[in-house]
């Protein structure tokens, strides 16, 4: 695997789409096409929040009634959002950078190829907004840095900071830095904890000149302790709350058709030679499913809360409300007990919701990944140019918010992942036309996986040795070389 270039400087859910958009901002006034770079932007600077899920699927936001009423349903709805590197830390840098894992050094959560020690947090999001912007990182940050020589350093440009230095996993027994002091909650729920910090640094900002940003970054659906599953061959559990146990109603995993596949010889050597799953396995994969979409039953309602607390405050039609997950994570599919870092819809196809000024609900369906949020937010602060001349993958998809169409309907974004050994696990791309290519490296060999997503949204037909489509597997492949290693505006 080249040295990463450090920086230098599921089906669509109907939804009523509104077209007269009456009252908007010059922001979202709508346009033909999606530009390719920022444009003006007016002079106020909105606030913008952030929560940020962790390992929350796809479909985990379907049962999250309070966040579909009040955020979902007032708001545009991404259904192509996509996670290029689908683990914990290369989300958060891709987030933070607006870049991709092989420029931002972030390819896993593993130091050396990830994790904390990887991540140059001397210019990202919160150096561009600050000082126009008041800004905060509440909640669970990367991985390695409860590891950290200094429990009390707060990274450049957080102007209020509380992160769990111990404890990073566990939901009632954790040591945060808050603001460079460790303070310990022992027995009180994280989210709670989350939430608290959240609203104070709200309430304390919404009568300021400033304008302000807040990222929560919530453990739930994680697994976690205390907790009450715990089979050490495949899964562990969250933690739920009392009020939320044993309440889930709704569909097993076992019901998707990608669920414990039967014919699995199209697939690559290390996920066709999976044994089919076990009854057992089914019945506690069922209980992992219950109980986190228990979990964000407790992160539902702290949404509700947010937006309440902002409309008390006056800031609430002055606000940007964003709701992500840092990717998905796989539930039986294709034999795969549990994971999130394999290149699959469930693992890399996440949710994305942005609530705001001018936006009228809708479902949005142009392809955007993590590394997009960092240029969007930028132009949604008017501060496009403050990053400087930090080379920024991602694309502005502001205009979208506003019923723009995607640029083009091949735009791609570049799916990657280190193996740990200096090399990559596999490298591909999914395309907005629908088509994902994936080449797997395995002891040496390579491998392809080829899917029509609006055909097979289960990924069940792998098509790259069909004769039938040589020429799009040869045009994927082409495109797959000229992305692998983009950088900044090669990045198309």
């Amino acid at each position: 695997m080249p040295a990463p270039r450090r920086p230098r400087t599921t089906p669509i859910r109907t939804k009523v789409v509104g077209l007269a958009l009456v009252g908007m901002s010059p922001l979202l006034m709508p346009v033909e096409v999606a530009p390719s770079t920022p444009t003006a932007q007016p002079s106020q600077h909105p606030n913008i929040v952030v929560i940020m899920l962790d390992d929350a699927r796809l479909d985990d936001l379907d049962y999250m009634p309070k966040t579909q009423r009040r955020l979902v349903s007032a708001g545009a709805e991404f259904t192509n959002f996509y996670a290029p590197t689908p683990l914990c830390c290369p989300a958060r840098a891709a987030f933070l950078s607006g870049q991709y894992g092989h420029n931002n050094a972030v390819l896993s959560n593993q130091a050396r190829y990830g994790g904390f020690a990887s991540f140059d947090d001397q210019s990202t999001l919160a150096t561009w907004l600050d000082p126009t912007y008041a800004t905060a990182w509440i909640g669970k940050y990367f991985n390695g840095y409860a590891d950290s020589a200094d429990d009390s350093y707060i990274p450049p440009g957080w102007d209020r900071w509380a992160a769990p230095i111990r404890g990073t996993w566990e939901y009632k027994n954790h040591t945060l830095n808050v603001d460079g002091a460790l303070r310990s909650y022992r027995g009180v729920y994280s989210t709670d904890v989350y939430w608290r910090q959240t609203r104070r640094f709200i309430q304390e900002r919404a009568s300021g000149s400033e304008p302000f940003f807040v990222v929560t970054s919530y453990l739930a659906p994680h697994t976690g302790v205390p907790r009450e599953l715990d089979d050490p061959e495949t899964l562990g559990t969250p933690n739920v709350e009392l009020e939320y146990r044993d309440t889930y109603v709704g569909p097993s995993p076992s019901e998707s058709p990608a669920y414990n596949e039967v014919d699995m010889a199209d697939k690559r050597p290390s996920v066709r030679n999976n044994v089919l799953l076990a009854d057992e396995q089914t019945a506690a994969i069922a209980e992992l499913n219950a109980q986190r979409r228990e979990s964000l039953r407790s992160v539902d309602d702290k949404v509700a809360a947010t937006l309440r607390v902002l409309r008390e405050a006056g800031e609430l039609d002055n606000t940007f409300v964003i709701l992500a997950s840092d990717n998905g994570y796989l539930l039986g599919e294709h034999r795969i007990p549990v994971g999130k870092h394999h290149p699959y819809e469930p693992s890399n196809h996440i949710p994305l919701v942005v609530r705001g000024p001018g936006i009228q609900p809708r479902v949005v369906d142009g392809l955007i990944g993590m590394h997009d949020l960092a240029p969007t937010i930028l132009q949604l602060a008017d501060l496009w140019g403050q990053q400087g001349d930090f080379p920024i993958d991602g694309k502005d998809f502001s205009r979208m918010l506003a019923g723009a169409r995607p640029q083009h309907e091949k735009r791609s974004i570049v799916l990657e992942i280190s193996d740990n050994q200096g090399g990559y696990r596999y490298h591909g791309i999914v395309r907005q036309d629908g088509w994902k290519y994936i080449e797997f490296t395995t002891d040496g060999v390579n491998e392809v996986e080829m899917y029509d997503l609006s055909a097979d949204p289960y990924e069940l037909h792998n098509l790259s040795d069909d004769p039938h489509y040589a020429d799009v597997r040869a045009e994927l492949d082409a495109t797959l070389r000229r992305l692998m290693y983009c950088a900044a505006d090669t990045c198309e």
